[in-house]
């Protein structure tokens, strides 16, 4: 989950204060992600986020006739509409990375 230098590999977890990155990393576990897989499904409780470390992760979405599409990066996290208190997922989201997760609550409170 740290690069060389010490610094988290996703640009969002490093960005963190060093007080901020020590309460979350105890909470972070590493995974492997296969390419393709499902990780939540459209409609879905959100039951935990995602920091990608590399590659992409694509958040597929599909509104009135329209499909759309998402890509969150190093840069970023999956999963975000749960601090919003937003229990469930609006795409269908799928790897294309891999990146630590951490399990979430669906009153958006958090990381556990």
């Amino acid at each position: 989950m740290k690069k060389s230098n010490g610094r988290a590999a996703n640009q969002l977890l490093a960005d963190l204060s060093r007080s901020d990155y020590r309460n979350v990393s105890p909470h972070l576990k590493s995974i492997t992600l296969v390419f393709a897989d499902v990780l939540t499904e459209r409609n879905a409780l959100v039951s935990h986020v995602y920091f990608p470390t590399s590659g992409l992760i694509a958040l597929h979405t599909a509104t009135i006739g329209r499909p759309s599409l998402a890509m969150v990066g190093s840069e970023g996290m999956v999963g975000a509409s749960v601090a919003a208190g937003i229990a469930t997922s609006e795409a269908l989201i799928v790897v294309k990375a891999k990146a630590p997760r951490c399990a979430c609550t669906p009153a958006g409170s958090g990381c556990h």
